[in-house]
């Protein structure tokens, strides 16, 4: 009905009438569920759309970067510390200072207008203004006292068409400097803001009725006053003299532009009649001026609250106030000013000779700081308006024909903030000429100015700023070094001239009279010393606000001298040492105390500009006195034990926790202000750079305390470290050992080095940090990050070694943060749920709140170090150290915010490296698939999408790097992570998982690019499963002849590898020989931590002769030397017997409807060391409850042969048997040592008891076991944890076999204990309990009775027999010898215990000989004759005793096993 044509349907009744309406409504319902439905499918389609293009980095990137930055919380507010400081008693309760003005007014310059109006336009199409240009000059005058009481507010109102008849004088006019189009800023605001300022804020302290507010008029120089101010007088027609007046005006301009003449003046209130008046009005408006005025500046052009830029805003000035010199009326500075106003009062030139001309004065001012002569100006003098707001010299107005004028001009000069002896005022006078009629020459008209003289005032005279009226001569000439003939001035005191010397001498008398009291009467008045170590400190703080502060820093450092290494370490001590720095620190200016005062040239230098030290150098400490101070006294205290570093901690933190509150910092000048002092606070945790001009940093083991990596008591030597201070500024020295392998070098040095120093004859400590401390010093690490602007981390980096920068990503590794910053709820709170709840809260914002820091700082240095990055298509250490901190978000938990932004940084990362992940190695893109495919199967749908997203944006990159071809290398990863996911990961294979697949899927759909491709692609080649082959075999071979057979002593399952083909995926895989070379290193590594000593050697075959070619004999040393430490650990591991190699177990799996395919296959498990049977078993049980269900699982506990046809089909059981490595004699002839009996093993056994009645248990005569052979598939160790068993072997024995099995087994257990270097006492007694102490039916007498007794002989073979008998002897043998052995161990305790054994011994012999009906050995005296076998000849032939002769009652014939 799209047509819009009307039907009528006509119904025969009422019934048929209900049921059209019925079948219509059907319809309708069903086609609007249908518009619905695919409407849905639309908005979800194109939000699949927009996810993908989002994935792009375009305007998305900067939103999101947008969106991380607000509401950001400063970390110290989360901090539980934070809410236990008190600051109330750093000072007295006083109130901050309230800067105090006087009655304050608005003036707003509106209009300057005369009588004579035109067009100035060449073309006459515009406005009507003034025919020229006029300049207005405001400022207060008091009359009553005759002083002038506000400096000059300069206002342009000349219309913008007027303003162009300067063009041709636009650099003149500006102060020598041509106005570029590039925007410049003062103070954060734009210099096009300032340059035209019409509105003004005044103020007067002391109002009274007789203060006028005084505008002067200029214009440019033509003339007499007279003739120029003559035009505007007259009442008649004006239009020709407008023309006429204009005329001339722009002839000035363009021949004199830059020089004034006073025009006209006005005053308000004031009576004008008896004063010539032209005919002009100046329109300004007078007003109060509001609390809350935004948008203002002070005399320095410094915002007076923070404001917004923009080309509609008017900026409002504040005009300096000269407040009068009375006590009353004086108060402190609120901001910094230092400010120099000069006023040119009076020449006298009319008897000069030197010049034919000199009545058309113009003076130049310049400010410079060098008399050379190639010494240029100082760029610090304000402009006026229209110019720049700093220019290098300024011009007086010019009095036409005076030789002696009169000047009222003010020039207003931005100050150093250091002065030296050659800052001075260079004054130069010029003739000007003001002919320009047509009349005169060429040449005479190009002459415009000449100079007429020089003069020139040193700024300072004996340290002394020159002020107040001063008269100097003028000289004709100006010569070389012109500085020298005058002396002039006085001015005022300096700071560190306002006290005489001997107040100061008084001052530091006083310091040292206080210090041995603080010192060494502790012990006795302890409160008395705090106190006057607390009123010291305050009184020495206070000294800041009024003396020189290299006095009070010389003060600090004398008290610091109380406290050298050669004093006793007693915590008191420290306490007044780091409360007096407390105080010092807790100064309300601490942040400008330590800003540096260079004596250089020019203002006040940059930030940017200033050569910063990131390590405590004594360069450092000199410019940054306290913070140096204070962050080696942390550093020296980090050494001490706990309660000493408890309090140097607090101190530093609770410092930057104050800052942190402080609203002076906290905008974007104040953050780099603060981080100017902060960023020294990473040195704590940054290793000193070798070279450097201080000793050395804190150690580094420190280092890795802190960050996680390494304990002081680790690897090596502790550390020895000596605090000494060199100027007070207590340099941290410590001595870093030598570098060693990790685990390696325990044995390798057993004393100091002979360099190592002591404190006071003590080695200084260096214990483990608490996680509470290590805390606090990375929050305080993290605060100093987010407090150093961008400029001083990108400066930073620059100046780190690569060796620096690892350690500091080491640092943002957030697994190292996460395991100190992790929740803790004792911290002060009660312990109820809600406070637990709270507690949880704010620990999981500081843990987003860390991440989001820690991914700022990532993005910084990616942007900034790219092309470093980039260094070997991106496969370097640095590059993997960076791509590791950002993977580690995605490895452990993380907030759902902090992961959004986490996959951003990640999305970024790829998109600027993707031959990093495209290109050579695939190492990085196999751990991010493995990842990324981890978050997949997340349980929050969020996260499972952003991941998804992220996933296919890699995919999608891969396709694109590769020209649209393919994405193979992304693929094969994803395949190979998913292999590795199934075996690691519980339900990878369900919903949640295959919601994300889906997702990748609908990405893939949408992307047409992708789509097309795959299109094409499927018509050649299906999609199937790749398997990953180490295609550096072919390399391999290259290098080492035997190829891959050269891995065969190490394992024989290279067989299996040799033999598979080349993977079609893994020509995306690169290698070469130093790829290799590393894999080999890892190799060997990897064996180091499996305690696979024995192997390394092997591995290290290979290596060495390829570095040996390379002549890289720093490797090699490094080779060797783990080589000697390997086989120092063979050595050690035989000798103690405590090396266990993995414990094995064999798993079965029934149930069709569970296992599938898996249904009754056996496995030989591979667990670790010591692992019990029921451990394993409740792993496998909640493991498959978990994926099956805890109500279909069901474990069998019988060790027997199972018949599935007698389980449940219902259930998935699982059956776990403990099964030993099997080796046969002939393989034991081989496999001598611990090591080779449990290396490259493939058969194992376990055995069954059972009885022929069908019971498991019955008498010794009655007993059977069966001993099962599994032989698997591959051998241990292997790359799985599991092995296929790929055939069994079963022996059963009969009674008298088990006999001979179990008592041959007791012998070898003795004579094993027996024979070690070092024997196990307890063990020994244990087994000799079980074998000499006679029990009924028990023990070896009750296989001696079952099977050696006359009436049972006969019912076993005689070969049995036989065997059991030699068995028992070397049984009695072995007993006899444990014995022996159990008697050099005993001590007196336990000889009561021996003698009993030796008893039961002689009896269990006695018993045994009678069952046997042999002599086993003698009744008397039995153990005396029971020496080494083969020892008792040798004896025979020392003593000289013949053969045949007997020992001890014996004959030397007797039996003897």
């Amino acid at each position: 009905m799209q047509d819009k044509s009307s039907y009528l349907l006509a119904a025969d009744s009422d019934q048929e009438m209900e049921e059209w309406i019925g079948t219509l409504n059907k319809i309708l319902q069903s086609t609007f569920e249908a518009a619905m439905q695919e409407k849905r499918n639309g908005e979800s389609l194109e939000r699949q759309r927009q996810n993908i293009y989002s994935l792009f980095p375009s305007q998305s990137t900067r939103d999101i970067e947008t969106k991380k930055n607000e509401g950001r919380l400063k970390l110290f507010v989360l901090d539980a510390d934070t809410q236990k400081l008190d600051f109330s008693n750093i000072e007295p309760d006083v109130k901050p200072f309230e800067e105090k003005f006087g009655k304050r007014f608005l003036v707003k310059c509106n209009d300057l207008s005369f009588n004579l109006q035109s067009c100035v336009a060449e073309n006459e199409e515009g406005p009507t203004t003034n025919v020229e240009p006029f300049f207005v000059t405001l400022a207060l005058f008091d009359i009553k006292n005759s002083r002038k009481i506000s400096a000059d507010f300069h206002v342009d109102l000349n219309h913008a068409s007027v303003r162009h008849m300067f063009s041709n004088s636009t650099s003149i006019m500006n102060g020598g400097d041509t106005l570029t189009t590039s925007q410049k800023y003062i103070n954060g605001i734009p210099e096009s803001l300032l340059q035209y300022p019409k509105q003004g804020i005044f103020s007067v302290t002391c109002p009274h009725q007789d203060i006028f507010l005084v505008a002067r008029v200029e214009k440019v120089l033509q003339g007499g006053i007279t003739q120029c101010a003559e035009p505007y007088m007259k009442s008649s027609d004006s239009t020709k003299v407008a023309q006429k007046v204009l005329k001339n005006a722009k002839q000035a301009c363009a021949r004199l532009g830059q020089y004034r003449m006073p025009f006209a003046w006005a005053a308000r209130p004031e009576k004008m009649s008896k004063l010539p008046v032209i005919l002009g009005n100046l329109d300004i408006n007078i007003d109060n001026v509001a609390s809350d005025f935004l948008t203002c500046v002070n005399t320095s052009y410094i915002p007076v609250k923070h404001f917004e830029n923009g080309s509609k805003v008017t900026v409002t000035h504040e005009v300096e106030e000269f407040v009068p010199c009375i006590a009353k009326l004086s108060q402190p500075f609120t901001t910094y000013n230092n400010h120099l106003y000069i006023y040119p009062k009076h020449l006298k030139y009319d008897s000069q000779k030197s010049f034919a001309k000199a009545r058309n004065i113009a003076v130049r001012i310049e400010f410079r700081d060098s008399d050379e002569e190639d010494s240029q100006p100082l760029k610090c003098i304000y402009g006026r308006p229209g110019g720049p707001v700093f220019t290098k010299y300024a011009f007086t107005v010019v009095l036409h024909h005076h030789q002696n004028p009169e000047f009222y001009d003010e020039i207003k000069v931005e100050l150093p903030t250091q002065l030296h002896e050659k800052h001075h005022l260079l004054f130069t006078f010029y003739h000007v000429s003001c002919d320009n009629s047509s009349k005169s020459t060429t040449k005479k008209r190009e002459t415009i100015e000449s100079q007429v003289g020089y003069a020139w005032l040193p700024l300072l005279k004996d340290g002394r700023v020159v002020t107040n009226e001063n008269q100097i001569p003028v000289s004709a000439n100006l010569p070389l070094g012109y500085l020298g003939y005058q002396e002039l001035g006085m001015g005022k005191l300096f700071r560190n001239q306002r006290f005489p010397a001997s107040y100061q001498h008084t001052v530091e008398t006083l310091v040292n009279l206080l210090m041995p009291h603080i010192t060494q009467k502790y012990k006795d008045k302890p409160e008395e010393a705090r106190n006057a170590n607390h009123s010291l400190a305050v009184f020495i703080k206070r000294c800041f606000s009024l003396m020189d502060r290299g006095f009070v820093f010389k003060q600090i450092n004398n008290y610091m001298k109380w406290f050298s290494p050669g004093i006793p370490k007693v915590e008191t001590l420290f306490e007044l040492k780091f409360e007096f720095l407390r105080v010092i620190c807790n100064h309300e200016h601490y942040i400008p105390l330590n800003l540096p005062m260079p004596f250089g040239k020019g203002r006040v230098p940059r930030y940017q500009d200033l050569q910063l030290d990131f390590t405590l150098t004594d360069d450092f400490c000199k410019n940054h006195f306290l913070v140096g101070l204070l962050l080696r006294e942390v550093g020296s205290a980090l050494q001490e034990y706990r309660d000493v570093r408890q309090i140097a901690i607090s101190v530093l933190k609770s410092l930057m926790i104050k800052h942190t509150f402080d609203d002076r910092y906290l905008a974007k000048s104040g953050k780099e202000e603060s981080s100017f002092s902060l960023q020294a606070g990473s040195t704590m945790l940054t290793p000193q750079r070798p070279g450097n001009t201080l000793d050395n940093s804190v150690h580094k083991e420190v280092f890795g305390v802190i960050s996680g990596t390494a304990s002081p008591h680790g690897s090596s030597t502790p550390t020895i470290s000596v605090v000494k201070h060199a100027d007070s500024r207590g340099s941290l020295i410590s001595t870093d050992s030598a570098t060693s392998l990790p685990e390696r070098n325990t044995e390798k040095r057993n004393s100091l080095d002979k360099n190592h120093s002591c404190v006071g004859g003590s080695l200084i400590r260096c214990d483990k940090l608490e996680q509470t401390e290590i805390r606090s010093l990375l929050m305080c690490f993290l605060h100093v990050l987010k407090s150093m602007s961008d400029d001083a981390l990108i400066t930073y980096w620059n100046k780190a070694s690569t060796a620096e920068l690892m350690d500091f990503f080491t640092i943002l590794d957030v697994r190292k943060l996460s395991s100190v910053l992790g929740i803790s709820v004792d911290n002060g709170y009660g312990h109820t749920d809600a406070d637990v709840l709270h507690q949880s809260l704010v620990e999981a914002n500081i843990a987003t709140e860390v991440c989001l820091t820690v991914l700022d700082m990532m993005a910084l240095f990616t942007h900034v170090f790219k092309g470093q990055l980039l260094a070997d298509n991106g496969h370097n250490p640095l590059m993997k150290k960076v791509f590791n901190v950002l993977l580690c978000f995605v490895q452990i938990n993380q907030s759902e915010m902090a992961l959004k932004y986490v996959f951003a940084a990640l999305r970024n990362l790829v998109y600027k490296f993707p031959s990093t992940f495209f290109e050579g190695r695939a190492d990085m893109c196999a751990t991010m698939c493995y990842e990324i495919l981890k978050c997949c199967n997340s349980k929050l749908s969020t996260i499972r999408g952003d991941a998804s997203t992220l996933l296919y944006f890699l995919m999608r990159n891969n396709f694109e790097w590769t020209g649209r071809k393919s994405f193979v290398r992304t693929h094969l990863q994803v395949i190979i992570a998913v292999s590795q996911l199934i075996a690691d990961v519980v339900g990878i294979g369900g919903t949640r998982f295959q919601q994300s697949l889906a997702i990748i899927n609908n990405c893939a759909n949408c992307d047409r690019a992708v789509k097309t491709w795959r299109t094409l692609k499927s018509k050649f080649l299906p999609l199937s499963f790749l398997f990953i082959v180490p295609d550096c075999c072919l390399l391999f071979k290259g290098i080492f002849k035997q190829g891959c057979t050269a891995f065969k002593v190490i394992t024989p399952n290279i067989d299996e590898e040799a033999a598979m083909m080349e993977d079609v995926g893994m020509q995306d895989v690169h290698y070469n020989e130093d790829v290799l070379m590393e894999l080999l290193e890892q190799c060997a590594d990897g064996l180091w931590k499996a305690e696979r000593y024995e192997l390394i050697s092997n591995v290290y075959k290979l290596i060495i002769p390829v570095y040996e070619k390379r002549r890289e004999f720093e490797k090699l040393a490094h080779l060797y030397e783990t080589l000697h430490q390997a086989y120092k650990k063979i050595a050690e591991v035989t000798h103690t017997g405590k090396r266990l190699l993995g414990t094995y177990f064999r798993v079965a799996f029934f149930g069709q409807g569970f296992f599938e395919d898996e249904d009754g296959k056996e496995y030989i498990y591979k667990e670790p060391k010591l692992t019990q049977l029921s451990e394993i078993s409740q792993r496998l049980l909640k493991l498959y409850s978990d994926k099956f269900g805890s109500e279909n699982v069901r474990m069998i506990y019988d060790d027997g042969k199972v018949n599935p046809k007698d389980l449940d089909s219902k259930y998935a059981y699982i059956q776990v048997t403990y099964v030993t490595p099997y080796l046969e004699e002939k393989e034991l002839l081989d496999r001598k040592t611990d090591f080779e009996k449990s290396h490259n093993i493939q058969r194992f056994v376990f055995e069954m008891p059972f009885t022929i009645s069908g019971k498991k248990q019955g008498g010794v005569e009655q007993q059977c076991k069966r001993r099962t052979i599994l032989t698997t598939t591959h051998c241990f160790p292997y790359v799985k944890k599991r092995i296929p068993v790929m055939y069994q072997q079963h022996m059963d024995m009969n009674p008298i076999e088990v006999a001979i099995d179990e008592m041959g087994n007791k012998v070898t257990e003795l004579q094993m204990l027996c024979s070690s270097s070092d024997v196990d006492m307890i063990k020994l007694q244990l087994k000799l309990q079980g074998s000499v102490i006679v029990q009924v039916n028990a023990g070896p007498l009750a296989y001696a009775r079952a099977f050696l007794e006359e009436a049972n002989v006969k019912k076993y073979p005689d070969n049995k027999v036989k065997q059991l008998k030699e068995v028992f002897r070397q049984f009695v043998e072995a007993c006899g010898q444990a014995l022996i052995v159990n008697e050099r161990l005993i001590k007196e305790d336990q000889v009561e215990y021996q003698e009993e054994m030796k008893a039961n011994y002689r009896e269990m012999v006695r018993e045994l000989s009678n069952i046997m009906h042999e002599q086993i050995l003698p009744e008397d005296d039995g153990m005396k004759i029971n020496l080494l076998p083969n020892s008792y000849h040798i004896f025979n032939a020392i003593s000289g005793t013949p053969t045949g002769t007997t020992v001890q009652g014996i004959s030397n014939s007797s039996s003897m096993v």
